[in-house]
């Protein structure tokens, strides 16, 4: 038996992580009503993986697709995929910052991988070997373990990757029994870099999304071009549409007047983050999110 509690905290930092949530999120999901409720699961906006990893823990969907827009994100989930152990022994080859050059050296090869071409998108990943993936996956996770709060954020201009060292920080890099569980968990699953519009457009009628998009009115650098009311409007569209195939749909946003006028037929949830990260990176306390679903019909009145 797996140990839920050790195995579903995911293997690298997130802002917006939903790891302080995920066992609200699962009670008020398909399982909840008995085994083997939905057919396939969804996830477009990965992320850490939180919400994934605890579903694929407590159910076996038929089939599992992953995705999100970030390439070296999703080079590292299948690096953990295909090789767990390849990844860390390239992790372990990059030494510890023991100052500020340390870490900006590390910082600049990465960037230098990363931005051969701004304009491709995923194919900058086809076009490395197989060591460069595993290296620029190691480089991926030593940046998020020793960089602020754990924040990926990218220049506009540059499409960089530009967050500073924590040099009061004591990185906690993922092991080799947390990676490789990690891996059993996800290696059946389709992961892709693409969007969400991409991603979902195969859902069907009893199978299950949950989406975590950027929120409204908070951090959205994850890309040069961030996502905005449009993506929010944009996501909404596409979410009510996999509604009105018969599917299970959540979505996590903010709780702003903004989001709860958007999916204002929708049930909500209120969830009370600990400690937040705004998009200057600095700590703003406790604030509430919302969790807002529609599921499928033959189970509206499920208690």
């Amino acid at each position: 038996m797996r140990n839920k509690k050790e195995f579903n905290v995911p293997f690298m930092k997130y802002v917006g992580g939903k790891g302080q949530f995920v066992d609200a999120i699962a009670r008020l999901m398909p399982p909840k009503f008995g085994k083997g409720t939905f057919s396939n699961y969804y996830e477009p906006f990965l992320g850490g993986g939180a919400v994934a990893l605890n579903m694929l823990l407590l159910s076996v969907p038929r089939k599992v697709y992953l995705s999100d827009i970030t390439p070296e994100l999703i080079n590292t989930w299948h690096c953990v995929q295909r090789n767990p152990i390849r990844l860390l022994r390239s992790l372990h080859d990059i030494k510890l910052p023991a100052c500020i050059e340390d870490y900006q050296s590390v910082r600049k090869e990465y960037n230098v991988a990363k931005c051969r071409d701004i304009n491709t998108g995923a194919k900058w990943i086809d076009s490395m070997t197989d060591k460069q993936k595993f290296t620029i996956a190691a480089q991926y996770i030593y940046l998020n373990k020793t960089g602020v709060n754990g924040i990926y954020r990218v220049s506009k201009r540059k499409n960089e990757f530009n967050i500073s060292w924590n040099k009061q920080l004591k990185p906690c890099f993922p092991n080799h029994q947390h990676l490789s569980e990690v891996s059993m968990l996800i290696r059946n699953a389709e992961i892709t870099c693409q969007s969400f519009t991409l991603a979902l457009r195969g859902v069907q009628e009893n199978d299950l999304v949950y989406a975590d998009p950027p929120y409204d009115k908070t951090y959205d650098n994850y890309t040069a071009n961030g996502f905005g009311v449009e993506g929010q409007v944009h996501l909404f569209n596409v979410l009510q549409n996999m509604s009105a195939r018969g599917a299970h749909v959540f979505a996590s946003n903010s709780d702003t007047d903004y989001v709860r006028s958007l999916y204002s037929g929708w049930e909500k949830v209120i969830l009370q983050r600990k400690g937040t990260i705004s998009s200057d990176g600095c700590d703003r306390g406790k604030v509430n999110e919302l969790l807002m679903f529609k599921r499928a019909m033959e189970l509206q009145n499920v208690a």
